[in-house]
């Protein structure tokens, strides 16, 4: 898929996120079937005070069972139209009870409200200027349009200042919507000199410093969505003048938020962020957020951050081990391998798995015999990975795909 299909594909999810965890990728156990929760949308979705992503609903409910299924059902107050779907699978994924028939048929309930709206934005997109500003409308389909309309330079961006202002929360992400997507397209343009049909400098620089007070206040919206995405914009402005500011909030903000600026903090690779990094991967509020501190110190790598990650391969929550170790993976020139040998024998095969990876980077063919012992592991990745490991160690690459 060629990448401009791909910014149109995925543009919505947020292509930066650095805590698109790799653990969403991985299969857990419900109820004695394999799960896959890696389920498009559910990246930003949140579940109750104490936890985010979709990640901490599966393993919520492969703990709690039915118990958890008035959590589900509770979030589609939100009327999210991917959020509705994405709910729905995971019920359908579940056993077949009592609740689960009930949760789905109130589920059903909030389809019907969505189509009715959906229809509305059909009638009314002949005018897609009013329709950006019309309640009625399913504040997706407004941001869609808002979007489309800044892109063609029909809609100047201060006429969505009002929508960031208003206490009405589906305003806040009818305006938050398109300016997160206007803004990741103008970083990525700018990352990787993309030309796309996409004008760049939608955001002229006048307008970002309107835009900032604003994002900033949004970090309070009843809707943490809307505070996590004000983050990321922030952080795509590239602006080291706000890097102060994100971090004067971090203690102050919903864990969702927080998501936000340590991705923001990331996107800057401004130094004063690596101490409050490294604070939120050894204390932060959930285990998320730290292995997204863990995952942010991938651009700050300097002998305190090294330390850091190095001891966090001994903590006790095992996906805090996981983007440490693929954090140190990624930087250079490692001379210390011996904590990523005794992560070979991690209970959690994606530890073991990005330990080998980390041994391929930085080990020799020394280790041969230590990694050739994973070539009987219980977990297929980890014997293919571990092969991968031994060819390289004989040959000096890695195996081309299919060797």
């Amino acid at each position: 898929m060629d990448i401009e299909k791909l910014l149109i594909k995925r543009l919505w999810i947020i292509l930066l996120v650095v805590l698109s965890l790799n653990a969403c990728k991985k299969e857990i156990q419900v109820s004695g079937e394999d799960y896959n929760i890696h389920i498009l949308h559910l990246n930003y979705m949140r579940f109750g005070e104490e936890g985010i992503g979709f990640n901490y609903a599966s393993e919520k409910f492969r703990q709690e069972g039915e118990k958890f299924i008035p959590l589900i059902t509770g979030n589609l107050a939100e009327k999210d139209p991917f959020l509705v779907m994405s709910i729905k699978e995971l019920l359908m994924k579940m056993p077949e009870t009592a609740e689960t028939l009930r949760a789905l048929k109130e589920v059903a309930k909030y389809e019907s409200q969505l189509l009715e709206k959906y229809s509305r934005f059909q009638e009314k997109s002949g005018n897609p200027r009013e329709l950006v500003f019309d309640d009625t409308v399913h504040w997706y389909h407004r941001g869609e349009t808002a979007a489309k309309l800044i892109d063609n330079g029909t809609l100047p961006i201060a006429d969505l200042f009002p929508l960031l202002q208003s206490k009405n929360v589906d305003d806040q992400r009818t305006a938050i919507s398109a300016l997160s997507k206007i803004a990741n397209i103008e970083y990525i343009q700018k990352k990787i000199g993309l030309i796309t049909k996409i004008n760049s400098k939608r955001i002229t620089e006048q307008s970002k410093k309107i835009l900032i007070p604003l994002f900033f206040q949004l970090f309070k919206s009843p809707d943490p969505e809307i505070g996590r995405r004000a983050a990321l914009i922030l952080g795509w402005f590239e602006d080291v003048a706000v890097v102060p500011e994100l971090i004067k909030h971090i203690p102050y903000v919903d864990p969702f938020v927080q998501e936000g600026i340590v991705a923001a903090l990331a996107v800057t690779k401004d130094s004063r962020a690596i101490d409050p990094l490294l604070a939120l991967l050894r204390n932060g509020s959930n285990l998320y957020i730290r292995a997204s501190a863990a995952d942010a110190l991938e651009e700050f790598q300097n002998p305190t951050t090294i330390k850091s990650l190095f001891e966090a391969l001994s903590d006790k929550e095992w996906l805090v081990r996981l983007h440490s170790l693929i954090t140190l993976e990624s930087y250079q020139d490692l001379k210390v391998i011996d904590p990523f040998v005794k992560r070979l024998s991690d209970e959690h095969a994606e530890v073991r798995v990005a330990a080998l990876n980390a041994l391929g980077k930085f080990g020799t063919i020394s280790l041969k015999d230590t990694v050739s012992k994973y070539l009987n592991d219980s977990d297929e990745e980890v014997r293919t990975v571990a092969e991968q490991v031994i060819y390289k160690f004989e040959h000096g690459e890695w195996p081309e795909r299919g060797d």
